[in-house]
């Protein structure tokens, strides 16, 4: 039987940086590494020939409003605006995100921090209808119009990407998705191996147009 997103899979084009500034996309790709906290196993091999830069922790200007599922930041450049875009970031911290679309001035985000593990991120969204009324309740707050929704998730977060896409109106809301360490899924009948294992393709076919670039739109 086919899934959903191969009997509605949609054609990707490529999007150019611009749609979300490159400024943006760097400073998300570096909470990889601020934001590894669990601990792993040692490597043999440590690489001491360029330097390994960490930004500095800061609070940027704007409101921050608590949200029934965590905060909704709005820059203060974006404040008088009526509509804005809006990143929902998963598993990312708090102050990373909201320093990241402070860089630009036309974006407001929700940073939502859930736990470890990427179940954590998939049970937010069981009942499908929480990512629209998520986006309805941030309006009302804010009294911000939010017209282009994008996503945004690192490492356990894309869970809640996987989640959220697997809606089809939540999907058909989304404008990018921007996956950092990688796009989760799951074993064929839960089960690896036991040489080669298969892989649930029904939750990437929104990220098989993106693989040429780390950031894609829809068409249409």
């Amino acid at each position: 039987m086919q899934s959903f997103f191969e009997r509605n899979a949609k054609p990707f084009r490529r999007v150019p940086f611009s749609g979300i500034p490159s400024p943006v996309l760097i400073l998300l790709f570096l909470a990889a590494s601020l934001m590894a906290q669990t601990a792993q196993n040692p490597s043999p091999m440590v690489e001491y020939t360029r330097d390994h830069a960490r930004l500095t922790e800061t609070t940027p200007a704007g409101q921050r409003l608590k949200l029934e599922l965590g905060t909704l930041f709005v820059p203060e450049e974006v404040k008088q605006k009526r509509e804005v875009k809006l990143l929902l970031f998963f598993h990312g911290g708090g102050w990373l995100p909201e320093f990241a679309v402070a860089q630009q001035r036309e974006m407001a985000v929700i940073t939502v921090q859930a736990g470890g593990g990427s179940g954590a991120y998939v049970n937010l969204f069981a009942d499908p209808a929480r990512f629209q009324m998520l986006i309805a309740e941030a309006e009302a707050k804010s009294g911000l119009r939010f017209g282009e929704v994008d996503l945004g998730g690192w490492s356990a977060g894309c869970g809640a990407l996987r989640q959220i896409l697997g809606d089809p109106a939540s999907y058909d809301r989304v404008g990018r998705v921007l996956c950092i360490d990688g796009v989760h899924t799951g074993y064929v009948n839960d089960t690896p191996g036991p040489k080669e294992s298969q892989l649930q393709t029904d939750n990437l076919q929104f990220g098989c147009g993106s693989a040429a670039t780390p950031w894609q739109g829809k068409s249409g």
